[in-house]
């Protein structure tokens, strides 16, 4: 959205494709955790601008091949945000085991109690909102630590919270995903299971890179900006934008 208001200020006639049927991405999800409802003013201040600048907008609508050959856009920049990396573990395709993205679209059933695997921001974002439903959550983290991806201002404030809400197992893998459990081992390799109802999957996101190939070989400008080329922080993606705006 920073890309297309950008170079519409510059004076660009743009064409905004959005294959959700509203703008926003990731972002929509991202203020449904405790304490993060101001992200949404985010999507409002740019959903107002896209609306007063002269620019086509098409919701629910895909890029295509076939879209460039009709347009034949001198550029093209594809900020199509990343999608959920699902680990290969034995169980994961049960009718019990959802994305964390899932959960936080809240149209998915959860049981009482929670096994969420993943331990970075956004498990830990989805655990506590799970938490605040009165779901009791257990989180699984191979790292040491959980939220190393949180910064220093917020992270200490955050695992303040998490830690009188959910239960975390660090240094800890998942073995397999059974009905009713969840089988853990830690660095010694002792394992156990741990009841649950539901188990949600956390386990990073990868860039969206559908078609930004096929469009290189074709005769436009070519840009990837945001999570498209590596998941991160909306600021960054934002400062991204911006940069490959004014530079188109």
């Amino acid at each position: 959205m920073e890309v297309a208001r950008i170079a519409s200020l510059r004076g660009h006639r743009v064409t905004l494709f959005e294959e959700d049927d509203k703008l926003g991405g990731l972002v929509n999800l991202a203020f449904v955790p405790p304490h993060k409802g101001e992200l949404k003013n985010v999507i409002d201040y740019y959903a107002h601008q896209l609306k007063i600048l002269p620019l086509e907008v098409k919701l629910g609508e895909s890029f295509t091949e076939e879209k460039f050959e009709q347009i034949e856009p001198d550029v093209v920049v594809f900020a199509a945000g990343a999608r959920e990396l699902m680990p290969q573990i034995p169980g994961i395709t049960g009718e019990h085991v959802f994305t964390a993205l899932e959960i936080l679209k809240d149209n998915v059933a959860v049981g009482e109690s929670v096994v969420l695997i993943g331990g970075g921001l956004i498990g830990v974002e989805t655990a506590e909102f799970l938490a605040d439903q009165g779901k009791k959550v257990t989180v699984i983290e191979m790292l040491k630590a959980v939220a190393t991806d949180v910064g220093p201002t917020i992270r200490w404030g955050l695992l303040a919270r998490l830690s009188e809400k959910i239960s975390m197992l660090t240094s800890t893998s998942v073995i397999e995903i059974k009905e009713k459990s969840v089988v853990v081992s830690d660095p010694e390799d002792n394992r156990k299971e741990i009841p649950c109802d539901t188990v949600v999957i956390a386990t990073g996101l990868s860039s969206r890179t559908d078609l930004v190939e096929q469009m290189k070989k074709q005769d436009a400008e070519v840009y990837v900006v945001g999570s498209c080329v590596k998941p991160g922080q909306i600021a960054d993606a934002v400062e991204d934008a911006f940069a490959v705006g004014c530079k188109i």
